[in-house]
C-alpha cells in the first residue's frame, strides 16, 4: 500500500483518513464569534460531504469552506470516490471514516450533504456500513439531497432526528 500525503488536496485543516476520505477536526470557537451571533444557528456535531463523481479537490472547497463559515466548531468529512464495484467491498473501504465518527462523536446527530446520484450513493453505502459496525441507524439531524435522484433508499439506513426548537 502506498503511503498517503497526510494533507488533502481540498484545504490545508483537511487530512486524509483513507484514500478518497477527508478530515478536518472540530476547531474551538468563542461562544460570541461571529458566525453564531450572526446566524443564530447551532453548530452541528458532524458534517458529511457525500461528492459527486470525480469531484475535483477545488470544487469541493467551495462547499467545505462554506460550511466552516457556517458551522466554524463542527468536524467536516468529505468522502469522494467509493472505487469499488461491489457493496460489500465500499462499506469496509468506509471502516476508518465510521471508527473517526465513533472515537469522538458516537451519539451525535449529523447534517449530510450529497451530491448528485455518486454522492447520494456513497451516503447510502456509508449508512449502511455504519448500521452494521453499530447496530444503529445513522443519526441525521439535517439532510441536503444535492441534485440527487428523488427514490432514496435512506429510510431503512437512517433515523432522522427532529431538530428540537
Amino acid at each position: 500500500m502506498h503511503r498517503l500525503n497526510p494533507i488533502s488536496p481540498i484545504d490545508p485543516s483537511f487530512v486524509y483518513i483513507a484514500p478518497s476520505i477527508h478530515f478536518r477536526r472540530a476547531k474551538a470557537v468563542a461562544a460570541d464569534s461571529d458566525s453564531e451571533s450572526a446566524m443564530k444557528l447551532q453548530d452541528p456535531e458532524f458534517i458529511f460531504l457525500f461528492t459527486w463523481t470525480r469531484a475535483q479537490p477545488h470544487h469541493i472547497a467551495k462547499y467545505t469552506s462554506g460550511y466552516t463559515k457556517l458551522f466554524p466548531s463542527s468536524p467536516i468529512m468529505a468522502i469522494k470516490e467509493l472505487l469499488y464495484r461491489t457493496s460489500a467491498k465500499k462499506q469496509r473501504f468506509l471502516i476508518p471514516a465510521i471508527l473517526t465518527i465513533l472515537s469522538s462523536h458516537p451519539d451525535s446527530n449529523f447534517l449530510v450533504h450529497c451530491f448528485s446520484e455518486g454522492g447520494a450513493h456513497k451516503s447510502v453505502q456509508f449508512a449502511k456500513a455504519f448500521l452494521k459496525a453499530t447496530g444503529r441507524c445513522l443519526p441525521v439531524s439535517a439532510l441536503c439531497l444535492d441534485s440527487a435522484r428523488n427514490t432514496p433508499k435512506w429510510p431503512k439506513y437512517v433515523e432522522i432526528s427532529p431538530k428540537e426548537t
